[in-house]
């Protein structure tokens, strides 16, 4: 018989939990509902102040169509700057001149500029498409009550246009998921369904974490479902369900 364990958001017994999602979206969509409870269980309570970090692996450029980046070109140059960590000024300096400004985002990403599209301008296009949801990931977590530093874009370009992971992918989340490990201590590493998610990019990041993860490293897998996921029940598969209650029940 399966039970249900009703635990208070505020008395959830880790120090950081990190979500990771595969495009810049997907954990608003699936958990934003959770991610929203635990940031603001934190308001209510000094004794437990848990981060919530969401980890974005892909670029996402796919999602953003050639009129809406056109619509708003001048908003994703300006943000390239703060997705690259470039000088606003040095990006505002190479407006008028394409070719240098498409040489200086290259040089910035080095090996991953190629990954961002196909040659030429498509691959400027990929990356001003991924500066929109830069924007588009930060406004999230800002709605969400997530902090400034409660949000890595990873934006691993190509892992995104290969579908499928290296060893430097790997590289680059164990870093990610040591750092927050060593800062915050005990840690739920929230992952999109390895098996049953119906979209591969969510199967394979939910993988790529799994096996960047060091068993020093001590963190608690769960899984989350997406809206990729077909709505069965499996007596198989330990369920996590997350719902509201009264208002006092989420403190």
């Amino acid at each position: 018989m399966k039970q249900l364990h009703l635990q208070p958001l505020s008395n959830l017994p880790w120090n950081v939990v990190a979500i990771a999602s595969p495009h810049p979206d997907d954990s608003a969509i699936s958990i934003g509902g959770m991610i929203y409870g635990l940031t603001t269980s934190r308001l209510r309570t000094e004794s437990h102040q848990p981060k919530i970090i969401t980890i974005v692996a892909t670029p996402g450029y796919r999602g953003v169509t050639d009129e809406f980046l056109a619509r708003y070109q001048r908003c994703a140059r300006s943000n390239v700057a703060r997705w690259l960590g470039i000088e606003p000024n040095f990006i505002e300096s190479l407006k008028s001149d394409e070719s240098c400004f498409r040489d200086a985002i290259a040089q910035r990403l080095g090996p991953q500029w190629e990954a961002f599209g196909h040659s030429g301008a498509d691959l400027l296009d990929g990356v001003l498409k991924t500066a929109l949801r830069f924007t588009e990931v930060t406004n999230e977590a800002n709605v969400l009550g997530q902090t400034a530093d409660e949000l890595e874009f990873l934006a691993l370009a190509d892992f995104y246009k290969n579908s499928e992971y290296t060893s430097y992918h790997k590289r680059q989340v164990a870093q990610v998921l040591r750092s927050l490990r060593s800062t915050n201590g005990r840690g739920l590493l929230l992952l999109p369904h390895p098996e049953s998610d119906e979209h591969k990019t969510h199967r394979l990041t939910s993988h790529l974490f799994r096996a960047s993860v060091s068993p020093d490293d001590d963190w608690d897998i769960g899984f989350y479902y997406t809206p990729w996921r077909p709505l069965t029940w499996s007596t198989s598969e330990s369920q996590i369900v997350v719902f509201p209650l009264r208002h006092a029940d989420l403190g």
